[in-house]
């Protein structure tokens, strides 16, 4: 299975949204403007909060992670883009409960639901990502940049992509390596734990199921 790097996927992404068979409008110009625009405020959103992490796939789109759970997919087709919510969620829910953005909800038989992206709709979108709710009490200090066990955006990113393009692969922690249900929420961990020295790199940093880092956390007790 080929592997693709980060700049492939992001152009592939961009790609899909121009027309191949008609002369590019300056409207379509203008979307895809927007479309671009929209992916730099989504990377600006990964970095600032730690809970919400995106993956592109080479082949689809891009994965939208929140503490760990599958929350939506944005996938580009030529000249817009869509969102999809496989299942009744937070995210669903909000877009339901207002009723100014999201107005193009389109059939599908493989999601829960899909709706057209607009201009308005990648505005909102941010907005939404960005103002989840972060972490609080103990887990506060995660919040902060400065603090030495938080873990930068691209870092999560960079360990997620590795994640997914393994199949969902959990390496296993005094169990063998096991794949992780869509369904199941992951953890980001410290190979190294932080409190030996290991840092926020990204060869100290992978994905583990949340059964298998609470038994590494333990035994680290």
């Amino acid at each position: 299975m080929a592997r693709y790097g980060q700049t492939y996927k992001v152009a592939e992404f961009i790609s899909k949204l121009v027309p191949r068979k008609r002369t590019i409008l300056k409207n379509d110009q203008n979307y895809i403007h927007s479309c671009i625009n929209f992916l730099m405020q989504l990377d600006l959103c990964q970095e600032d909060h730690p809970f919400v992490t995106f993956s592109f796939s080479a082949a689809d789109g891009l994965w939208v992670y929140y503490k760990g759970e599958s929350i939506g997919f944005i996938k580009p087709t030529q000249k817009y883009l869509f969102l999809h919510v496989f299942e009744k969620n937070h995210l669903s829910k909000k877009i339901d409960a207002q009723k100014k953005h999201f107005q193009k909800l389109v059939e599908t038989s493989y999601a829960h639901k899909q709706w057209h992206i607009g201009v308005n709709e990648m505005d909102w979108l941010v907005d939404y990502f960005s103002g989840r709710p972060r972490p609080s009490g103990k887990q506060s200090f995660l919040s902060e940049k400065k603090h030495p066990r938080y873990i930068p955006g691209h870092i999560r990113q960079a360990a997620l992509d590795d994640f997914l393009a393994s199949g969902r692969q959990c390496p296993g922690v005094g169990i063998m390596p096991h794949k992780v249900p869509q369904k199941e929420a992951i953890e980001f961990d410290h190979i190294m734990p932080h409190s030996e020295g290991g840092p926020n790199t990204y060869s100290n940093i992978q994905v583990l199921c949340k059964k298998c880092n609470r038994t590494k956390g333990a035994s680290a007790r």
